[in-house]
């Protein structure tokens, strides 16, 4: 099984958590069929990161922290596509009130990247791909939802995470689709694993613009990154043009 090719030449892209494991991926997929990329990560020093790296551009954030996401919001240009592959990460240092803050602060979706999302979707409305803007959820999302069903104080009653960001995905992608922003959500059953030392960048791609080939690459990964890769590409492009508010699950194992 391979990686279908996309044109995306002229296209901006933003990958939040794409300096490692699949987000790192389709950070460089993106970049092979063409686009400007540029990825997200919490360490002050790019050279911390995999040298491929180097070839994005890069912004650091603490997805966590409110002021942060809207900092970069403001320093970001246009922009056509936005994965989401960072899950969050808080300091072990952090007490139980911090944590119930970050929690209380994930429920009310102020932080992560669903609130980058809000700040940046009437810019992506602006995008001239056809098909529209498209954001697209990768699976370490769903860590945001866990976070804010977490912390000291979980509320009571509250759905299990993956309920929350299949409604989370749904009304966001009802919404903004009347803007013309396409929101849609990659699940697995699993955890996807981080990037391992033998993955190798998907293969350059070429074509017709932002519509699959029926040409593909092989490499040493596993079943479940591949379909991730596979659909964030498909839905990140044109050819999933007019579909939004969907939660697509890979990996499923046939009874």
């Amino acid at each position: 099984m391979g990686l279908a090719s996309y044109d995306f030449s002229g296209r901006r892209a933003l990958v939040t958590g794409g300096t490692r494991g699949v987000g790192l991926l389709v950070a460089h997929a993106l970049a092979d069929a063409g686009a400007e990329v540029a990825v997200t990560g919490t360490s002050s020093l790019v050279s911390y990161y995999d040298p491929s790296v180097a070839r994005f551009g890069y912004h650091q954030v603490d997805l966590t922290d409110g002021d942060e996401i809207a900092d970069l919001a403001e320093r970001l240009g246009p922009l056509d596509v936005l994965v989401n592959a960072a899950a969050p990460r808080i300091s072990t240092a952090a007490d139980d009130a911090e944590r119930e803050f970050l929690a209380q602060a994930a429920r009310l979706t102020l932080v992560g990247p669903f609130q980058l999302a809000t700040r940046l979707r009437l810019r992506m409305a602006a995008s001239e791909m056809s098909g529209g803007g498209s954001i697209v959820n990768l699976p370490a999302t769903r860590g945001w939802f866990a976070l804010a069903a977490g912390g000291p104080a979980p509320p009571a009653s509250a759905p299990s995470p993956d309920v929350e960001l299949e409604r989370t995905t749904q009304r966001f992608g009802s919404t903004w689709g009347r803007l013309g922003v396409r929101v849609n959500t990659v699940t697995a059953p699993l955890a996807v694993p981080e990037q391992r030392g033998e993955l190798s960048p998907p293969a350059a791609s070429a074509g017709h613009q932002d519509g699959p080939l029926l040409t593909r690459t092989t490499g040493a990964r596993t079943l479940v990154e591949q379909q991730v890769l596979d659909l964030s590409l498909f839905l990140a492009s044109s050819a999933s043009g007019g579909l939004s508010g969907q939660t697509l699950p890979v990996g499923l194992t046939r009874r």
